[in-house]
């Protein structure tokens, strides 16, 4: 796998190919703009802002005429721009779970957006534990890191650590959409791709809730995840996960 990495991060140093590009939903005519950030409730707030009583199979993310992909932030006046995020612990259980489990479990593979199948090489593509896959993502480079586990402050501050976003919410406290939508008229949010894996704390070991500390402290620090944290420390201690 180290060898794959390595030959993709060269071809992202030589400008060929990066993984970190920005997909917005713009509404044109109501001058509002939401980044999609994966594992952080995308799909419901895409089906809002579509306005359609969308299937729970991905299928909202091949339709509709507003999607813009970009590796630049995006900028036009009078618009607001907004995007959400989540918990880096969370997320990436929730990550784990949708891409090995769910997704082939209740969409089948030939349905599925099985990501993972070709990233890579194919090196992701089996599912080896929580704790591999942890690994896995601390070894990626930031640069060429899946949009499902990428560093989402990457996707929301500029290389000076400028916030380029008008509102940035939590996933863990979407009470606030309620009046993004009431502004623009969009659909009530419902909830999609939702995984049942429990309590997410329990995946954790001591050591895969350093390695997520180090990965991606600045998501922790800026977004007012530290208590995540120590919460799933604490929960490692006393199941004694040590590694």
């Amino acid at each position: 796998m180290l060898r794959v990495i390595a030959w993709e991060y060269r071809r992202t140093r030589k400008g060929i190919y990066s993984r970190l590009r920005r997909e917005y939903v713009v509404d044109w005519e109501k001058n509002v703009a939401y980044l999609v950030n994966s594992k952080a409730a995308c799909t419901s707030i895409k089906v809002s802002m579509y306005g359609v009583d969308a299937k729970d199979d991905y299928s909202i993310h091949f339709q509709g005429n507003k999607g813009v992909m970009t590796n630049d932030f995006f900028e036009a006046p009078g618009f607001f721009v907004f995007s959400y995020v989540r918990s880096p612990f969370s997320r990436l259980v929730s990550c784990y779970e949708s891409k090995y489990h769910f997704d082939r479990k209740h969409l089948g593979k030939s349905k599925a957006a099985l990501d993972f199948d070709y990233y890579l090489g194919g090196t992701m593509r089996e599912d080896r534990g929580f704790r591999t896959f942890i690994f896995d993502v601390l070894l990626i480079p930031d640069r060429i890191a899946d949009r499902h586990f990428c560093r989402q402050y990457d996707l929301l501050y500029d290389k000076s650590g400028k916030c380029r976003f008008d509102f940035i919410g939590r996933t863990e406290d979407m009470h606030d959409y309620a009046a993004i939508a009431e502004k623009y008229g969009f659909a009530p949010l419902k909830n999609y791709n939702v995984c049942d894996y429990g309590d997410w704390e329990k995946y954790y070991s001591l050591l895969t809730a350093l390695i997520v500390r180090l990965k991606h402290g600045k998501d922790i620090r800026t977004f007012g995840y530290e208590e995540d944290f120590r919460r799933a420390m604490r929960s490692a201690w006393k199941g004694r996960r040590f590694i």
